[in-house]
């Protein structure tokens, strides 16, 4: 964290410059709210949005180092789309008031840009990173009732490949939002955007999980596995029936929102190391066509997969409790654990299956630039 709030967050000497449960706050349900649709099928109906963009097809190779994420197998949906939506305003005091809900307003050198946030309590609020680039000034405001609150926040750290900043506001708490849990989210469900416009006003999107657990491609080609992909084209904290925060929409990989079980580890991780741990073996695989598995096809030298003696031609079928059909599916349940984390990793080698201990290592530089994980 900077010595002064107002200097500026040095991006490119800190690009990756608490543990966050049982919040327990008021929450107003979103069909409550004014500017919602009822819960009429006429009403759902008038509320859908065209997703104009389609699912990426062929196969693409990442690595972890390199990685190919798709192909046959593959679980995990990889999305490039446009996305169209309809949003409908609501007053920022019905909205903001008691809700978590704040307006992140950025000072940089081009002017003022505008976008939304979350509180956590604690004097910390999440927003996108993209939205604090270059920041030269950052004000968190919030109307409640006939008061504006305008307060000065400094970054305290960013995961740029997730797109999310963690902002400290040490001269005002604000009221922290109702966290929930994106594994309680199906496809289909109903999900609804509050974004803050260039007036901070906040207005509210209503949209449908398209997929869970999907595979993101990000506007500058990098990955992002484990994602929530809507049909919304907004930004901000994205909310499920209840009125609780299931994901944050990234600007990066527009209809994809960070689930919010993610978000709390990453900022347990700003919050205690000042930057994102990602976690990382070190393998390149591929699919297999008509089998399950990722076939590992290089090692990285003195990587955690090297170490415990993964070989090149192992099928992984696992990685601790989870299934790995596809290496979309192994890039996905690495990204979900840190650094240092103990972990079997199963795996079938000329025909006989065994589990190796591995301990997850922490993604090189050069591999979370290019937003590669594992």
């Amino acid at each position: 964290m900077p010595e002064n709030p107002q200097e500026p967050y040095d991006f490119e000497t800190n690009p990756n410059e608490y543990d966050q449960s049982g919040f327990e706050h008021g929450w107003t349900h979103p069909s409550e709210l004014p500017g919602s649709p009822k819960s009429s099928d006429s009403a759902r109906s008038s509320a859908k949005w065209a997703a104009l963009g389609a699912t990426a097809a062929g196969t693409l190779l990442i690595t972890l180092t390199l990685l190919a994420l798709n192909g046959p197998n593959a679980s995990q949906k990889v999305v490039t789309s446009t996305l169209a939506q309809f949003s409908s305003p609501a007053a920022a005091s019905d909205l903001d008031r008691d809700y978590g809900v704040v307006a992140v307003e950025v000072t940089n050198e081009s002017g003022v840009v505008i976008g939304a946030g979350i509180s956590l309590g604690d004097h910390k609020i999440i927003t996108n990173a993209s939205l604090v680039a270059g920041a030269k000034k950052i004000n968190c405001s919030q109307q409640n009732s006939s008061v504006d609150l305008q307060v000065i926040a400094s970054v305290l750290g960013v995961d740029l490949m997730a797109d999310l900043a963690v902002l400290n506001t040490p001269e005002f708490d604000f009221p922290p939002v109702q966290l929930g849990s994106a594994s309680e989210i199906d496809i289909g469900d109903r999900v609804t955007a509050m974004s803050i416009g260039s007036d901070r006003i906040a207005a509210l999107s209503y949209g449908q999980i398209q997929e869970r657990n999907a595979l993101a491609v990000a506007n500058d080609g990098s990955v992002l596995p484990g994602m929530l992909y809507t049909d919304l084209l907004s930004s901000g904290p994205l909310l499920d029936s209840s009125g609780a925060v299931v994901g944050f929409l990234t600007n990066s990989a527009p209809g994809n929102a960070i689930p919010i079980d993610d978000v709390r580890v990453i900022v347990a991780q700003i919050d205690t190391s000042g930057r994102p741990r990602h976690g990382w073996i070190g393998v390149q695989v591929r699919n297999d066509i008509g089998r399950e598995g990722a076939i590992v096809v290089a090692v990285v030298a003195g990587a955690p997969s090297d170490q415990s003696g993964i070989q090149v031609g192992d099928r992984i079928i696992s990685l601790g409790n989870d299934r790995v059909r596809s290496s979309a599916d192994l890039l996905a349940a690495i990204a979900q654990r840190r650094a240092g984390d103990p972990v079997l990793v199963g795996l079938t080698r000329a025909g006989m299956t065994q589990k190796l201990p591995v301990s997850l290592g922490e993604q090189p530089a050069s591999s979370a630039q290019s937003g590669l994980r594992g």
